[in-house]
């Protein structure tokens, strides 16, 4: 996992963007209600694929992608996850045993 994070880390500083790009590791469930206010445009979720928590995924779908923002989700290509009212799939890609979601936050009329 640390592999990923300086990879991750390091295309960050690549494309300059230190003061817009936040990574976050913790234990999802605690974070998130201890930070249920912040919204983000961009939300992945890779959970272990050995333990799928789908109502955790929709939750955290609901709680922190901006209006206009979008979840990628990466899942195994058995599970089904409900799409939460109010998103729309704007694509899906599949890797083998692999698949990616790409959910879009429909933005709200104010």
């Amino acid at each position: 996992m640390l592999v990923v994070l300086n990879i991750i880390s390091e295309n960050i500083s690549l494309l300059a963007c230190n003061d817009i790009v936040k990574i976050s590791r913790a234990n999802i469930s605690r974070w998130s209600e201890n930070n249920s206010e912040k919204k983000y445009d961009i939300v992945i979720i890779d959970p272990p694929y050995h333990n799928i928590k789908t109502k955790l995924i929709s939750t955290l779908i609901i709680r922190h992608v901006s209006d206009g923002g979008i979840a990628v989700l990466s899942l195994p290509s058995n599970v089904a996850v409900d799409i939460p009212q109010g998103f729309l799939m704007v694509q899906q890609k599949m890797y083998g045993n692999a698949s990616l979601l790409f959910l879009k936050r429909n933005t709200l009329e104010k």
